[in-house]
């Protein structure tokens, strides 16, 4: 017996490569045979290498894929009619369950076709052309258009709210809904700094201090009077994740001590990147270190730290602003430290740690230590590497750490509006260590090169070309700017509050979904000044209050991820089947 058959259509391949092959495995996994339709020769933002690429991955996933003569002007009026034709021929000769459009165009002669063909209809709007502050032409071309092609979807998808609200005041679908996107896969961009709360796996109360030690147990690394100073605080609590000779010796101390409650040798753990990103603070009492790598890793994850005063942790720890030094031979000098740490802002003096890493040049010390054993395995060598690539990244367009660098992805056309970025760079005197990327490709490439040069700016003005490793340059990038005049739902917009930064967006439809006071700021598009005044005001944030940005930028951002938008998707095409 045959499978079940869904069509997937478009006007252009971009849009098959960028938003549904999530929705295609998910089709698949609901049992259905699911087919392809756009225009895979001309119209995509994709380059010929990534046509081919899609292709590859349709291959792969057993999805049959066909061509149609899509015009990418709605006003071509011969090629759409030959569209037509292809799509109705493929309608009637496949006999799909239903079809999902996508785009304007596709959407329209998907619509059409299928209402001739009684083929049950799906159309997502990936924004409208008719929005508040749209040219008044889009209002008179677009909007009646969709309208009428409303009266006969089944369903109407729009991912941002004022698609939405639109979409029920004045469109006849038969059912409109509002998914939160397209879905991103968190998994791919999120900076790492999702953590479970393994406190209550360990009893530990929420308004106790708790601090985390890792490391071998061994006399070297002198746990022994790290156990022996906690002892003594009541509201503090103690975890040493390890293994060792003195394992035993330890617990008959703590025994000794009476803190079995407050002070556990957890033993050698998988979870030690959860650990350090749940604890409040990380100690660090060795008794001698060559390059203290575990101390490095927990400043990478954003922990205030107590440590020894030895070696390289003297450099790394300057003046208590990310923690404080100790004699590791003395119990009393470890309490005054402790005592003085629990008085202070613990998470903005992790970030402060955070920032003194990202600024070193760790380029030379990682090329020496990638191939040791990172005592906290996971997260916090993973946090280096990334600080790494930083360095490396910043060094291929000639520009160093301390370097504030913006960051904007996306096509080079006049909607996506870097010309604004541009122009403010050259009305910064004052931010002279101003830089700025722009990650994609498109046809106003020399247009930017120019005016960058007008302007004497084209030293920080940086063209990356289509990049291969955008995920890289996200946590490259001390903000991401995204200065577009329209957009549905931003992906890219997305991707950075999944890595984690700070955003300055347009003022328009969908960015306002996404962005608010909490996570960035919004600003008018068509000023330059504007986007001025936003990025000097962000940049005098504290390094807390940097942190709480990039934080509640990845916890907002979940609402929009794969998986809660798949749940959306499924229940949309059980409902229209059943």
């Amino acid at each position: 017996m045959d499978m079940k058959r869904v069509l997937v259509l478009a006007s252009v391949a971009s849009m098959i490569d960028q938003f549904n092959i999530p929705n295609i495995k998910l089709l698949q996994e609901m049992g259905y045979q699911v087919d392809v339709a756009c225009n895979f020769i001309e119209g995509s933002s994709c380059t010929d290498e990534k046509i081919k690429m899609l292709l590859g991955t349709l291959n792969d996933l057993h999805v049959n894929w066909y061509q149609i003569d899509f015009a990418r002007n709605i006003t071509n009026i011969r090629r759409n009619v030959k569209a037509f034709k292809q799509v109705k021929r493929l309608l009637k000769d496949k006999h799909y369950i239903f079809i999902h459009c996508h785009s304007p165009i596709g959407g329209v002669i998907g619509r059409i076709a299928g209402k001739i063909t009684k083929t049950k209809l799906v159309y997502t709007a990936h924004g409208f052309h008719f929005y508040k502050g749209a040219p008044i032409k889009n209002w008179l071309l677009y909007y009646p258009v969709e309208k009428l092609c409303s009266y006969f979807t089944d369903v109407l998808i729009c991912i941002n709210k004022e698609d939405y609200e639109l979409a029920k005041k004045k469109m006849k679908a038969k059912k409109i809904e509002y998914v939160p996107g397209i879905g991103i896969d968190l998994k791919k961009f999120e900076a790492g700094t999702e953590t479970n709360n393994k406190r209550a796996e360990l009893r530990i109360p929420d308004k106790k201090i708790w601090v985390l030690s890792v490391g071998e147990l061994i006399p070297r690394k002198n746990h022994e009077t790290l156990i022996r100073a906690v002892a003594d605080f009541e509201d503090v609590f103690l975890t040493i994740a390890g293994k060792g000779d003195l394992f035993d010796y330890y617990q008959q101390i703590i025994k000794e001590l009476k803190v079995e409650d407050r002070v556990k040798l957890l033993g050698f753990r998988t979870d030690i990147s959860e650990l350090c990103k749940s604890a409040d603070i990380f100690a660090f009492p060795s008794l001698q270190e060559g390059l203290p790598l575990a101390l490095m890793e927990a400043m990478a994850c954003g922990k205030p730290v107590l440590c020894s005063n030895i070696g390289c942790n003297t450099e790394l720890i300057e003046g208590e602003k990310g923690g404080y030094l100790f004699d590791p031979n003395s119990i009393d000098d470890i309490e005054k430290a402790l005592s003085k740490i629990k008085l202070r802002n613990l998470a903005d003096m992790g970030a402060i740690n955070a920032s003194v890493i990202g600024k070193s040049d760790l380029s030379e010390v990682m090329k020496g230590s990638r191939k040791q054993h990172s005592e906290i395995s996971g997260k916090g060598y993973e946090e280096l590497e990334k600080l790494v690539s930083r360095f490396e990244l910043r060094a291929s367009i000639g520009t160093g750490n301390e370097a504030i660098l913006l960051l904007s992805v996306g096509e080079l056309n006049k909607n996506k509006n870097h010309e604004v970025v541009i122009k403010m760079m050259a009305d910064t005197s004052a931010l002279n260590n101003l830089h700025y990327a722009i990650a994609g490709k498109g046809y106003l490439e020399q247009s930017l090169v120019n005016l960058a040069k007008d302007l004497q700016v084209n030293d920080r003005v940086h063209l990356l070309g289509f990049c291969s490793n955008v995920r890289q340059w996200y946590r490259t990038a001390d903000l991401f700017v995204f200065p577009s005049f329209r957009e549905g739902l931003s992906v890219s917009l997305m991707e950075a509050m999944a890595c984690g930064l700070p955003c300055i967006v347009s003022n328009i439809r969908g960015n306002s979904d996404l962005i608010d006071k909490n996570g960035g700021l919004l600003f008018n598009p068509k000023s330059s000044d504007d986007l001025k005044k936003s990025i000097t005001e962000i940049l005098k944030y504290s390094h807390c209050r940097k942190n709480e940005l990039r934080k509640y930028n990845q916890d907002k951002i979940r609402v929009f991820g794969l998986e809660n938008v798949t749940v959306h998707m499924k229940r949309i095409y059980d409902e229209l089947v059943n």
